[in-house]
């Protein structure tokens, strides 16, 4: 006769060691036989409990001979045996048979081994979501639950080990949509890539980073189960889209990157950003779909509560699985097309984008030249009518007829010898007189406190403007033109001679580099270069006016003044009063407007402004002559074209004083 098995354990031992193995098929339960060894026992008997069951034993057998009182009705058992309270002929609670039977958990536990499995699967290094002492309890489970931790290597380092690369991947690629407007993203990336760059931009980093910070807050000794959000997060995008072939979505990030080549084609600096966020771009969806996605599968394994499987075996096997947890809907996923060609049908092509953006260019520019050109008209108007209020009848009204400005202000300027000689036809002569009416404005800008990064230029061009006519005009240009003027006067076939067709050509080349660089004229003879070492008065302007243009802005722009203009406010002086400095002042006390150095520089650079544009703009009044048919000396047609010297004068001064 066999003898029977000892009594070992206490009362429920053997229950908790199942719920702790969890579900073991036979062969399980025979291998995990084998390694652990030992003796085979039964549980103690309690004989509290054992007495209570002989006595109901008893009991039943009484009655089930008709002796005994019936059982009694209770409110737990509802007038059914106690016991045994049944549902559809299926017993819930134990039945006592001198040991504990394990009652089911309502959701299926994983297995012993396959618990081990995955943890060693995820304590490798490559992996990092379990530690090797995470293991080590897993093993022991079966005498100690422990609760189901995470590595806080894969909390505390997860900026660099997979949050970084998904924002890097989605702030890129957002960057690069941003350049591409809503229209020709549209009609020039097929609806499938569209769909693809979607998903690619849906991460949600805000509650990603959220989630990543409230575990680094206490990342040690954290279950598994706290990571849920944030495994949600990380593989909804990547799981909704892991069936398609990885080579789809280059595909789709590289017809972004060739309709931004298009698109950015003349701005080379714009280019070269856009490269480097394409090949991030592409580097950040290798990490993330390949990577990243195999790293942190361990996670997304025990959070699914699935048996032990290898990645490609899971992501495909259990895939209906993963998809119900990341509550993605099937009937929602984006399909593949049957051909990659089909795709071109259903997009333009990027030549069609390049003829369309030549044909917005063009118009474009057409519409910057009509704006610029109404913009200067506007802006001579407003400047002629200014010039003509504050030296009345003297023409600047209608400038673009090209009065004689010689009569008029040469009693106010006293320009220098031979000013005379030059034509009123020629545009110089409009340059040298608004040169004058500035310097008179230019010496009210010693007293101004410039404090704005404007004050240098601002300064030295002042102090150097008179140098035009000192230097430029009377030294260099009025030589020149009373040289030829003399030599006509020797003889009239002086302008068809070698000597003549050469100073002439002098002239020409002169006015061009200092003056008028638009000027275009026939070259008569090969010249030598200008000596001349002086600055180019034309980018003289330029530079005065985009120094005077900048200074105004920032002074506008400023909530506190003083900061760009010391004393903005403070009235305009002069040390010496001038003729237009007078006039200003009058004129502006005539509007109520105060006679400050804010006004002062307003008005300066008003004419600066017109200045700079009649000399340095195609379309300016200027360059629409042919230089033929000016001419290059005042002269009376009654003496055959001779050199008119006398010029008859107007008393300016007795006119202002009407005014």
């Amino acid at each position: 006769m066999s003898r029977s098995k000892p009594e070992k354990y206490r009362p429920g031992d053997l229950d908790r060691t199942r719920g702790n193995l969890g579900e073991l098929s036979k062969e399980e339960a025979d291998r995990m036989a084998s390694i652990l060894g030992g003796e085979v026992g039964i549980e103690k008997t309690d004989d509290d409990l054992q007495q209570k069951y002989d006595k109901l034993k008893k009991t039943s057998s009484s009655n089930s001979h008709g002796g005994g009182p019936a059982p009694k009705k209770t409110a737990s058992n509802n007038g059914k045996t106690a016991g045994r309270h049944t549902e559809k002929g299926k017993s819930s609670t134990p039945v006592y048979s001198g040991h504990y039977i394990r009652k089911k958990s309502p959701k299926k536990k994983l297995g012993y081994f396959d618990r081990i499995k995955i943890d060693r699967m995820a304590a490798r290094p490559e992996h990092r979501v379990k530690t090797r002492s995470d293991v080590i309890s897993t093993y022991f489970s079966f005498l100690i639950r422990k609760k189901d931790t995470v590595n806080p290597a894969f909390i505390l380092e997860g900026e660099s080990f997979y949050y970084s690369h998904i924002e890097s991947l989605v702030n890129n690629l957002k960057s690069l949509l941003k350049q591409v407007n809503p229209g020709i993203f549209k009609n020039y990336i097929n609806p499938y890539y569209r769909d693809l760059i979607k998903v690619l931009i849906s991460w949600d980093l805000k509650e990603m980073n959220s989630n990543l910070s409230d575990l680094q807050k206490s990342p040690r000794n954290r279950d598994i189960r706290d990571c849920g959000n944030l495994c949600l997060i990380i593989y909804q995008p990547i799981v909704s889209i892991s069936h398609i072939d990885i080579k789809h979505l280059y595909a789709a990030v590289d017809r972004l990157y060739k309709v931004l080549l298009v698109l950015y084609s003349e701005d080379p600096e714009e280019l070269v950003s856009i490269k480097n966020r394409y090949l991030d771009i592409n580097e950040k969806i290798k990490i993330v779909f390949k990577d990243i996605a195999f790293t942190c599968y361990p996670l997304l394994l025990k959070l699914t509560g699935t048996k032990f499987h290898y990645y490609r075996e899971f992501m495909k096997k259990k895939r209906g699985t993963i998809l119900e947890y990341l509550q993605i809907d099937e009937n929602s996923l984006i399909h593949p097309p049957q051909s990659l060609q089909e795709l071109g049908k259903k997009q333009y092509s990027l030549g069609h984008l390049r003829n369309r953006l030549e044909k917005e260019r063009k118009e474009q520019l057409n519409k910057m030249k009509s704006d610029k050109k109404e913009h200067d008209e506007k802006k001579i108007s407003d400047s002629l009518s200014f010039l003509e209020q504050l030296f009345p009848e003297s023409g600047w009204a209608r400038q673009q007829d090209f009065p004689d400005f010689y009569p008029y202000f040469h009693p106010l300027f006293k320009f220098p010898k031979g000013t005379e000689l030059v034509a009123s036809e020629d545009p110089l002569q409009q340059v040298i007189v608004l040169a004058a009416i500035i310097q008179d404005l230019l010496y009210g800008f010693r007293s101004i406190s410039i404090t704005s990064e404007f004050k240098d230029p601002i300064e030295k061009t002042a102090d150097k403007w008179h140098l035009f006519i000192d230097d430029m005009i009377q030294k260099n240009y009025n030589k020149l033109l009373i040289e030829y003027c003399r030599n006509i006067e020797k003889g009239t076939d002086y302008t068809t001679s070698k000597f003549g067709q050469k100073l002439l050509t002098d002239i020409y080349w002169f006015k061009r580099k200092f003056i008028l660089p638009y000027l275009k004229f026939k070259i008569l003879y090969k010249s030598e270069s200008i000596p001349l070492k002086a600055p180019k008065f034309h980018e003289q302007a330029s530079k005065f006016n985009a120094a005077l243009s900048g200074l105004m802005e920032e002074f506008d722009k400023s909530k506190d003044r003083q900061t760009v203009i010391e004393n903005y406010d403070a009235p305009f002086h002069f040390e010496v009063r001038n003729i237009t400095s007078y006039r200003l002042k009058k004129l502006l006390a005539k509007d109520n407007i105060a006679a400050s150095n804010e006004n002062l520089l307003r008005h300066t650079h008003m004419l600066v402004s017109v200045l700079d544009f009649l000399m340095n703009s195609e379309n300016s009044p200027f360059y629409q002559t042919a230089t033929e048919d000016i001419p290059i000396y005042r002269y009376d047609p009654i003496y055959q074209g001779k050199p008119l010297y006398s010029v008859t004068l107007i008393d300016t001064e007795a006119l202002l004083k009407k005014y």
